[in-house]
């Protein structure tokens, strides 16, 4: 038998069509989180530290909650858009009810 034959007939075979991207969506939605929620000591802090940032320019390390999952952002704020609450850092928009966590 050439090889090229032998090649197709031990291919592996996948009896359970679509198996395999229903386990991936199970194990994604297993790892999903409630939406944290913040306490108001914790939200003035953030506060501070972000005010602190635009005015002296800092980086900053920001933890922010989108659909389900806990995301981090690292660097300058290069847009706060103050009438719909959001930052833009690195080209990726936060909406400041998102944000988790704030450090320098």
């Amino acid at each position: 038998m050439p090889s090229k034959e032998r090649r197709g007939k031990w291919q592996a075979f996948d009896a359970l069509e679509g198996f395999k991207h229903s386990l991936k969506e199970a194990e994604s939605e297993r790892e999903r989180i409630p939406r944290p929620t913040l306490l108001p000591d914790k939200i003035e802090e953030m506060n501070r530290i972000m005010q602190n940032a635009l005015a002296e320019e800092k980086t900053l390390k920001i933890t922010y909650y989108r659909d389900g999952y806990l995301n981090k952002a690292e660097g300058k704020i290069e847009k706060f858009d103050p009438a719909v609450n959001k930052i833009k850092i690195r080209g990726v928009g936060i909406k400041l009810r998102d944000i988790i966590d704030i450090e320098e």
